[in-house]
Parts: C-alpha cells; structure tokens; sequence
C-alpha cells in the first residue's frame, strides 16, 4: 500500500502489527462507506470509485473482503465519521502521510458521482481538522478532483466528445426526468423523492461545469 504504510508497521511485533492494520482497513473504510452514504444511497460511481481503490491498493484475499466488508457495513456503526477520525489521528497521527492519504480518497468518493454536497464538504472539512490539514492544503486537494470535468459529462450520459445541442438536449431531459416535482405529482415515495432530488441537483452542477468549460451561454 505504500511507504507510508509500510514503514508505519515496521520494526514492532507480528501480533502488534496485525492488531493496527486491522485497525487501519477498519477505520480507513469504514469512514469512506459512511461519506458514500451520507446522502442515503451509495451511487453507482461511488461502489466503482471503491473497486478502483481496492485495486490500486493492490489488495488481496483477506485483505479486500475486508475492505469490502467495512465499506458496506459502515452504517451499522455506531461511532460517527469524527469519532472515527479522531480514533484514526491517535493511532496513526505520527504518519501524517496516512491521514492526507485518507483524506485524499475520502475527497475522491465524495465526489465520484460529479458534485460534493455541502453535507460532504462540512464532515470533510471536519476531518481534515482532526488531522490537522490547512484550509489551503485541503482546497488543494479538493481543486485536484474537481479540475476535471469528466464526471460532469459522466453524469449527463455523454462523452466529451458531444456536440453542444446534444449536451443541452441531454441535460432538459434528464432535468425534466429527476426534477422533484415531477416525481412528486406520480406520488411515488419520499425516499424516492429524496434520491431524485440528490440527482437533480448533480445535473444541475454537471451542467454549470460543462457551460463554464465549454463558455455556453
């Protein structure tokens, strides 16, 4: 997994050292399902921007179930993402390599489907508190995932490629397809209604990106 993790588990004993990873892939996952399911649901980009880090990780065996395993179960416990972090900062505070680390991929699933909400932003901004990240360092690693518009053309179904019109045709009928009062005159259910309002607005911000790159007026 790298240096960082590495030498954090260097020169101590086996028994020692499996008790800290797996207090490391317990704490490291676990808070990454729980910023994929702040919102509710775990999207579709989420769940791939996890298999992805898995495998850059270079995880395998037990090691993957497990991360696979917390990241799923995150909802079940108890402790909030803080509790969590701060947990984190006392065991491994040392090597604050681990914690830019963790707070760079927490960034990255919070916006692997185009948009960080500020529901998002406030707990992200309150971990990299507890490991003592700069607002300037943190909005660097912010600017580093929102720099690419590529998500934002992902969300509207399309590729860069696409013409204007087929952008703009795109997005008035994916507006008009998650705009919550649509959904709300079929009387479907709240939490459908919730989840179609969390994609309406990614379409909405997907848009904002795509005319602010491409200078649509």
């Amino acid at each position: 997994m790298g240096g960082a993790y590495s030498s954090m588990f260097s020169g101590i004993s086996a028994q020692k050292m499996q008790e800290l990873q797996n207090m490391y892939f317990f704490t490291f996952f676990t808070i990454l399902g729980k910023i994929a399911k702040v919102d509710g649901t775990i999207s579709k980009q989420e769940g791939d921007f996890l298999i992805q880090l898995v495998h850059k990780l270079q995880l395998t065996g037990e090691h993957k179930a497990s991360a696979i395993h917390y990241f799923n179960n995150a909802k079940n416990e108890p402790k909030s993402v803080e509790e969590l972090a701060s947990q984190f900062h006392l065991l491994f505070g040392r090597t604050p390599q681990l914690e830019r680390q963790m707070l760079y991929q927490i960034v990255g699933i919070a916006s692997a489907d185009g948009i960080i909400s500020a529901q998002e932003e406030r707990i992200i901004k309150s971990i990299a508190s507890i490991f003592s990240v700069s607002d300037a360092e943190l909005s660097h690693i912010i600017n580093s995932f929102e720099a690419s518009t590529e998500q934002s053309y992902h969300v509207l179904g399309l590729s860069k490629d696409a013409s204007n019109e087929e952008l703009k045709k795109s997005y008035r009928k994916l507006a008009k397809e998650y705009h919550p009062d649509t959904l709300k005159s079929r009387g479907l259910p709240d939490s459908m209604i919730e989840s179609a309002e969390k994609r309406f607005y990614q379409i909405q911000q997907a848009w904002t990106a795509i005319k602010k790159e491409r200078s649509i007026a």
